[in-house]
């Protein structure tokens, strides 16, 4: 039995206690959630699924290593990174709006649903940094969430209507021609496990300017498909975006590592193949441990 999160493995903590008396294996993946905040909350609860599970999964290096701090065994945890079909996420998938240069007006995009962990102040602090040069800039923020109300208010206390558009939850179809017409992609995340969007804005061939959070520094190379700064820094955030905006070549380059970069190794393909890999795995022991 795969539990797909942290959340699920603690509701059905009496499973993963009796999972021999009932003849089961169980295989728990952890988010970023359930290792960075859950695990502060009920670090016990925690402690005891990552002991009693037969193994565990884990999205990035990072979980893994946040759960060997709260007690996994050596013998158990493997780490199998999220896959995205970059057939949907290229340039050439859907029609594509005119681009303008950054110098008409730099687009900025993020997308992902609206917590504390994504660190859209953080964004928003960049666009008032890059806006403060003299420089037009657009930040166009996808997702919905608990802290809409914040960053709507945030927006209009910083004096960034008109800059920067929370557009909620919108369909492939929809944010497709926003991918189309930026030019770099930011996360400015606090807490992230790893970051399919990241992923995805990769895979359309955007550079990608992220935070040091959590798995992100597995997600993007740093220098190579894009800049990786120290959470909580809009400064360095800026900074680095505002090079990117100054460097259309270093965009471009980017741009194409980062999409080779994900058909090399994160792929859907890729990520099922690494999961039966596991499955079999984990299976194998109990079939060993029978022939003992």
């Amino acid at each position: 039995m795969h539990l797909e999160d942290g959340w699920l493995a603690q509701e059905l903590l009496d499973l993963i206690l009796f999972k021999d008396i009932l003849g089961v294996k169980v295989i728990v993946s952890f988010r970023g959630a359930d290792l960075f905040v859950n695990s502060l909350i009920n670090t016990e609860i925690c402690r005891t699924i990552l002991q009693a599970s037969d193994d565990s999964h884990f999205v990035s290096e990072a979980l893994l290593r946040r759960a060997r701090e709260l007690g996994l065994p050596p013998t158990k945890g493997r780490v199998i990174p999220p896959g995205i079909e970059p057939h949907v996420f290229e340039p050439s998938a859907s029609p594509r709006p005119d681009r303008p240069s950054p110098e008409d007006g730099l687009r900025l995009l993020s997308i992902g649903r609206l917590d504390w962990g994504k660190g859209y102040e953080y964004g928003l602090k960049v666009i008032s940094i890059i806006a403060e040069r003299g420089m037009k800039v657009r930040y166009d923020i996808v997702g919905e969430g608990r802290l809409y109300e914040a960053l709507r208010y945030a927006v209009w206390q910083m004096g960034l209507e008109g800059v920067a558009h929370l557009h909620g939850r919108l369909g492939r179809d929809e944010f497709l021609p926003l991918m189309h017409q930026a030019h770099i992609y930011i996360q400015p995340a606090v807490r992230e496990g790893f970051g399919n969007a990241v992923l995805e804005a990769q895979s359309f061939g955007l550079p990608v300017v992220c935070t040091d959070a959590g798995g992100l520094p597995e997600a993007v190379e740093d220098g190579v498909t894009g800049f990786v700064v120290p959470a909580r820094d809009p400064q360095a955030l800026a900074e680095k975006t505002i090079a990117l905006a100054q460097d259309a070549e270093l965009r471009a380059r980017m741009g194409e590592q980062g999409r080779r970069r994900v058909l090399a190794n994160f792929t859907l393909e890729q990520q099922a193949a690494r999961f039966l890999e596991f499955y079999r795995d984990v299976a194998g022991r109990q079939q060993h441990a029978e022939e003992q």
